[in-house]
């Protein structure tokens, strides 16, 4: 029985979660892992070429020690090599994404999106971002904004699996709805 990949990622972050948290290493690994996790964004063929065939052994563990470089911590070094030696390294991205979460959570840190019908000016993502924080009991909100003219007016709001839609565009559905 195979898990899947949101199973395993979860696992292996948890696991490395727990060590670096017992060794009070968490910002530093999460800051090794974001700069891991954005090598192998920048190259997605990288997991692939670790993963597969066409590389040797010796090539690929190559790889993998450019990866980890002299700065990274043990415990990360560690875990980017067991990924490796398990056969993960295609799950790597999806287990520090997981790791992310994990450390958000400790942090008081929540991410969320809105959608407005015009760009919001500083002031007034300032006060949605505060507005939000203590709607939700976070410390921090990362607001990441985008601009879609279709909604008409209003904002719609966007944070892990739950959605606030204020759109223009919604209430019009809904008015819609009504009238047939």
């Amino acid at each position: 029985m195979s898990l899947d990949k949101v199973t395993l990622a979860k696992r292996y972050s948890n696991a490395l979660f727990q060590v670096l948290e017992e060794h009070n290493e968490l910002e530093t690994g999460n800051a090794e892992l974001m700069a891991i996790k954005a090598v192998f964004q920048n190259d997605p063929s990288l997991s692939m070429a670790l993963a597969g065939p066409v590389l040797d052994l010796k090539q690929k563990d190559s790889i993998i020690n450019s990866l980890i470089d002299g700065s990274t911590s043990e415990y990360v070094k560690n875990f980017v090599k067991m990924v490796y030696d398990y056969g993960r390294i295609n799950d790597m991205v999806a287990i520090i994404d997981e790791f992310g979460k994990l450390y958000d959570k400790k942090q008081g840190i929540v991410r969320a999106s809105v959608v407005t019908a015009v760009p919001m000016n500083d002031e007034e993502k300032d006060k949605l971002t505060q507005t939000f924080a203590q709607r939700v009991g976070a410390k921090t909100v990362d607001l990441s904004a985008k601009v879609d003219s279709s909604i008409i007016g209003g904002a719609i709001l966007s944070s892990d699996n739950v959605v606030y839609d204020g759109s223009v565009r919604a209430k019009i559905k809904e008015v819609r709805k009504l009238l047939s």
